[in-house]
C-alpha cells in the first residue's frame, strides 16, 4: 500500500551517501591540488635559479600542458568503460536528472575525444575569462 515511502526513504539514504561520499573525494581533490600547486611552485623556484625566469615559466607552462593533454586523453579513452558487470539490472532509484547528467557527461566526452587540442583551448580561455571577471582584492 505505501511502498512508495519505502522507496523514497531508500532514494534518500542513496542520496546521503553520494553526497558524503562526494564531500570526502572533494576534500581529498583539494588537497591534492594544493600540494601539486605547492610542488610546482618549488619546481618554478628551482628553475628559475638555474634558467633565466622567462624560459623557467615557459617551461613549467609546457611540462603543465603536456600532463594536462595526457589527462585528458586518458580520461576520453576511459569514458567508454562501464563500471557495472554485465548483466546486472538498473538500479530501481536512478531518476531523470541523473540520466540527462549522463548524457551531457557522454556528449563533452565525445567533443573532448573528438577534438582534445580544442578542449583544452577551451578550458585555458574560460578560466582566462573566469579570472578577469573576479573581483580584484
Amino acid at each position: 500500500m505505501l511502498h512508495w515511502i519505502n522507496k523514497a526513504h531508500r532514494l534518500g539514504d542513496a542520496i546521503r551517501y553520494r553526497l558524503a561520499t562526494m564531500a570526502f573525494m572533494l576534500g581529498g581533490a583539494l588537497l591534492m591540488a594544493t600540494a601539486i600547486g605547492f610542488s610546482i611552485a618549488g619546481g618554478y623556484l628551482w628553475l628559475s635559479m638555474q634558467l633565466p625566469s622567462y624560459l623557467a615559466a615557459f617551461s613549467v607552462a609546457g611540462v603543465l600542458c603536456l600532463f594536462s593533454m595526457i589527462v585528458i586523453i586518458v580520461a576520453a579513452r576511459r569514458g567508454g568503460r562501464e563500471k557495472r558487470a554485465p548483466g546486472t539490472p538498473e538500479p530501481d532509484h536512478a531518476t531523470e536528472a541523473e540520466q540527462a547528467s549522463a548524457d551531457i557527461m557522454r556528449s563533452a566526452l565525445k567533443v573532448t575525444i573528438d577534438t582534445p587540442i580544442k578542449a583544452i583551448v577551451a578550458a585555458t580561455a574560460m578560466g582566462f575569462i573566469v579570472g578577469l571577471l573576479r573581483a580584484k582584492r
